[in-house]
């Protein structure tokens, strides 16, 4: 019989423990065992395992000389392509980070089972899995080591050489209970590994002193021995580091600093930091700052000095002086200098969360800093040639490492999200922008680039959508803008040229509500995984604009205006630790001219959604963003078809903000403006699409579809959570599918059939911004599970009168909601923080329905004390609604189906469409119909109108009638258009489309026809 390859293990009590058995079928059929090493440093021994088929299973072993380590190094192709991984979520129906796994068949398949002896760790009975040995710790996945330890004995497991795994996700090493026994599981189907085992005593695992805080120095100043042999033998290998060119000839093309606009010139940068009273203000109060913490104890190195020392190179940029210089390089040179012994001594820089994805991901933003400011210092005449070579060799230490294989793995191992990929590649930009002469420097930018190019492809959509929810995409643009614009200082490649990347800054632009009143400025609507407030604010906007001002004025313009109406922020995004330790003072000049929103107008984004707006260059604009058909960095967090809205520049109707005071609530799909299913949040990458779309000066037609196939039940909110839910009666989840409290993520799952949902909403607009603004919004399903429609609104109250609410706005506006179709049952309540850092208290109106029953519902926004009160009606056989005004009278169309309804002297035909008199004025408009009349004033479209016999054509068209012309705006098909107005009424005799006269036919007693091209366009008859 041929023996397997571990026979057991000496513990450092001396006792022998484990042996192994292997797995699978057909068996080995041969073994050779050699002995390839044996020498003073280290004994080495392979084992080569024959099976049928000429497949083989190699396992090498080396120990170490004075070293508590034995190194495996494992190939095998037993079953060369077959797939097991799974992700274990989905066998025990619950998110848990690192829950890496195989499925059942794995078990027939080959592998090592080896035992692990007594240890007994602490697990669930019911659920076996105790650890997934992962050779690079990504932001939801496995252990860099396993450490196992009873009261008297020890083991450590440890994944080392990343970069050298082949089909890493096939071959993690699992740790799991069967019965009484500890085992471990090594799959040897198809790929190559790398791991070790650590001896030691039961504390090997543990800090070796005492720890300081961790928000000011983040990872562990005391790392394990468990943790150092790791780093040791995985992470920095001593074979790889020894190659690394720390000192070199630093010969430039281009003087630092490269990270100041002009380059190198510091002279006409402080001038302009001097002259501009923004520039000038923030560096008279850094210089304050700092200038008056100079007898503070350890000077520089105070407060949080590790993470964000704000200022420092901002008071060195705005002053020049010797002693300011000599601040920076102290600080600069000590944040290296930690996060390098910490990198050494095996903590792996994680910040507040263990893992190598993180700790990756915190170095990285701040490399992004320190390299501009160790940029500014190379440029300095108050450093030595001595001290300059040491700030060179720590930057290059970093971009050697960052770009090492076994610390980026370029296997399928997953790094994160993708803002983690930018930010590490946007570092090893910026480091090869600063270290021009060194002779890796153009490779570290090509990093950099290749990077950029993928963002450009890959991240941002053709429409300019992005790939994650709006706080990361702006992380993610925030992580490759600083080596894009060292990159051009630097006489590189001028990326804000490039379309694909002003069109992911004119989406990101164009989501930006009005200016809050809370907060005194804009902020991103909070979708995805983002924060309420004042994380999406950046200085990227200046940037951008100070790099296009010369190439293209009109887009540096509107840059500038979202920088001012975002609070003119001088650092990028905040929210985590050390994003916001990056200089800008010298790049941006806050005397670029803003552009006048009025390119901001409604539109639809492919992989985002749509936004629909009205005056926006209005204080009192009125803003709604609705995702549908968003990409999985949206989708995690239920936000399709969940609308985020302000009127007449009041924020009404919001989405909570996940990243805020409440994960565990802010993620619920009720807790947004939409419909959840069987109170469960979806939690596939189910999506939707937008079906229909017009966008008209007198109203938006917007239409997306949702399907999910998978739900997940969550633990309810209490009184006593931290938003403090209040409901008018208790919100009963299935017991049977619902999880206990603090699983924030995921509850309990199930696949359902196909629930089909499709939301309509029709926004009427008015040519005075105080005027009507309203929004109906239709939902209609195919579905087997009953619903519930949720709005919520920030307001100080919420009162219903039959079938009409009306909330009470807390920045004066109110909001009157019609409930055109009764539904079965009202709940009303209140969640969310009223503190000065969110202001996010809102009040909640739920409606419920039973299965495939719709919703139908009017928003009426209106500015208290300077708006009439409308009355609110179900008109037109439920197909629409009447809204009554002292001096103005509305009735709005959303149906499910094309219809044909008449009321009093309101007729239409279609879906979609608007009738509205005003004392001097009438309009109609046809979203998506063929006709639409008020009284004797007609409207008909198609691509041919015969005696009202239409052919349908696609496309949105309104015309509005005064005494002596019609005006009329349109887009979409060629097609011909028919309208009548009273008899009674002057002939209009000309007709011009885009102010260019056209062909006018007049037939009967005031009816005209003509041909409207394709396109959007503006006519009139007079």
């Amino acid at each position: 019989m041929i023996p397997a390859p571990y026979q057991g293990f000496k513990l450092a009590t001396g006792r022998w423990v484990g042996g192994s058995q292997m797995m699978g079928n057909p068996a080995p059929v041969g073994l050779i065992a050699e002995v390839i090493a044996r020498g003073p440093l280290f004994a080495e021994a392979r084992l080569t395992y024959a099976y049928p088929d000429e497949r083989t299973y190699s396992l090498t072993c080396r120990i170490i000389a004075g070293e508590a380590v034995a190194l495996f190094s494992e190939s095998f192709n037993t079953e060369k392509g077959k797939s097991y991984h799974r992700n274990l979520n989905y066998d025990f129906k619950r998110f848990v980070q690192g829950r890496f796994g195989y499925a059942d068949t794995f078990e027939n398949s080959h592998w090592v089972r080896m035992s692990l002896g007594d240890f007994q760790p602490e697990i669930e009975r019911g659920d076996p899995w105790y650890g997934t040995l992962h050779p690079w710790t990504s932001w939801h996945g496995g252990m860099l080591t396993i450490p196992l330890a009873n009261t008297t004995e020890y083991l450590g497991l440890m994944a080392l050489r990343a970069g050298h795994w082949t089909r890493p996700l096939e071959n993690l090493p699992l740790v799991k209970l069967h019965g009484d026994e500890l085992l471990l599981q090594l799959p040897i189907n198809d790929g190559r590994r790398e791991w070790g085992m650590h001896f030691g005593a039961p504390d090997a695992a543990k800090p070796t002193g005492e720890e300081r805080p961790s928000r000011a120095f983040p990872g562990l100043d005391h790392p394990s021995a468990l943790q150092q042999a790791h780093t040791k033998y995985g992470d920095i290998s001593l074979e790889v580091v020894k190659e690394w060119m720390l000192a070199w000839s630093d010969v430039r093309p281009t003087p630092n600093p490269v990270s100041i606009n002009p380059p190198g010139n510091l002279a006409e940068v402080r001038q302009r930091i001097a002259d501009d009273p923004l520039l000038a203000q923030r560096a008279k109060e850094h210089t304050a700052f700092w200038d008056g913490q100079r007898a503070t104890k350890g000077f520089p190195l105070i407060g949080n000095w590790v993470m964000t020392p704000e200022g420092a190179e901002d008071v060195y940029l705005a002053s020049g002086t010797a002693q300011h210089a000599r601040d920076l390089f102290t600080l600069t040179l000590a944040r290296l200098r930690y996060y390098t012994e910490q990198t050494l001594g095996g903590v792996g820089f994680t910040g507040y969360r263990n893992g190598h994805s993180y700790g990756m991901f915190h170095l990285a933003h701040f490399l992004i800093g320190v390299a501009r400011q160790a940029d500014l210092l190379l440029g300095s005449p108050h450093l030595t040639a001595d001290e300059k070579a040491a700030l060179r060799a720590q930057l290059a230490f970093y971009a050697y490492l960052f770009t090492d294989q076994d610390y980026w793995p370029p296997n399928e191992i997953g790094k994160g999200t993708y803002n983690m990929y930018a930010s590490r590649d946007g570092a090893v930009g910026c480091l090869g922008a600063v270290l021009v002469g060194h002779p890796r420097a153009v490779a570290w930018q090509t990093v950099g680039a290749e990077r950029v190019e993928d963002v450009l492809n890959n991240f941002i959509y053709p429409s300019g959508a992005m790939l994650e929810g709006m706080h990361y995409s702006g992380v993610t643009l925030d992580f490759i803008l600083p080596f894009v614009s060292m990159l051009k200082l630097a006489g590189g490649k001028d990326y804000f040229t490039d379309e694909r990347l002003k069109k992911g800054l004119r989406w990101y632009a164009s989501c930006l509500p009005p200016t809050d009143v809370r907060f005194g400025r804009a902020y991103m609507p909070p979708f995805g995984y983002s924060h309420p407030s004042n994380t999406s604010q950046s200085v990227r906007w200046a940037v951008a604009a100070v790099m296009t001002a010369n190439t293209d004025p009109a887009f540096s313009a509107l840059m500038m205006r979202v920088w001012r109406q975002q609070g003119m922020p001088m650092n990028m995004v905040g929210g985590e630790a050390g994003y916001r330790s990056a200089f800008f003072l010298g790049m941006v000049n806050p005397a670029l001219p803003a552009a006048t929103p009025t390119d901001l107008v409604s539109a639809k984004w492919d992989g985002f959604g749509a936004v629909l707006r009205s005056h926006p260059a209005s204080p009192l604009e009125t803003f709604l963003a609705i995702p549908t058909g968003v990409p999985g960095g949206f989708r995690a967090y239920p936000n399709e078809g969940a609308f985020h809205l302000y009127a007449k520049g009041a924020p009404l109707c919001l989405r909570f903000g996940t990243r805020s005071f409440s994960v565990i609530g802010t993620m619920q799909a009720w807790m947004s403006n939409r419909i959840t299913f069987d109170r469960r949040d979806e939690c596939t990458n189910d999506t939707g699409k937008i079906t229909a779309w017009a966008s008209l000066p007198a109203a938006d037609l917007f239409t997306g579809e949702y399907r999910f196939t998978r739900l997940a039940a969550r633990a309810p909110l209490t009184e006593k959570e931290p938003g403090r839910m209040e409901l008018s009666e208790p919100r009963v989840v299935n017991t049977k599918l619902a999880v206990g409290e603090g699983n924030g993520f995921f509850g309990d799952q199930q696949d359902v059939p196909p629930q089909l949902w499709r939301r309509q909403l029709l926004f009427a607009k008015d040519t005075d911004p105080l005027g009507p603004h309203y929004l109906l919004v239709r939902d209609s399903f195919q579905a087997s599970l009953p619903t519930d429609w949720n709005l919520w609104c920030l307001a100080t109250d919420l009162r219903i009168n039959g079938d009409t609410a009306t909330f009470t706005g807390k920045y004066e506006v109110d909001l009157d909601v019609l409930m055109a179709d009764a539904p079965d049952k009202i709940v009303t309540g209140a969640w969310g923080p009223d503190t000065a850092q969110f202001y996010e208290r809102q009040k909640l109106l739920q409606m419920q329905q039973g299965i495939n029953n719709g919703y139908f519902a009017l928003l009426y926004p209106r500015k208290r004390d300077a708006e009439p009160v409308p009355v609110l009606r179900r008109a037109l056989d439920g197909a629409g609604v009447a809204v009554t005004l002292p001096d103005r009278a509305d009735w709005a169309i959303l149906a499910v189906d094309p219809v044909t309804v008449k009321e009093g002297e309101v007729a239409f035909t279609g879906r979609a469409g608007l009738a509205q008199r005003g004392k001097e004025w009438m309009r109609l408009a046809l979203l998506d119909g063929d006709r639409v009349a008020l009284g004797d004033f007609a409207l008909m479209h198609g691509r041919q109108v015969v005696e009202e016999v239409r052919v349908p054509a696609a496309g949105a068209i309104s015309v509005t009638a005064r005494a002596d012309r019609l005006d009329g705006d349109a887009t979409g098909d060629s097609r011909q258009v028919v309208i009548t107005i009273s008899p009674a009424a002057r002939v209009l005799t000309t007709l011009t489309i885009d102010d260019v006269p056209a062909p006018l036919t007049v037939t009967g007693v005031n009816t005209y026809s003509f041909q409207l091209p394709a396109g959007a366009h503006r006519f009139t008859l007079k």
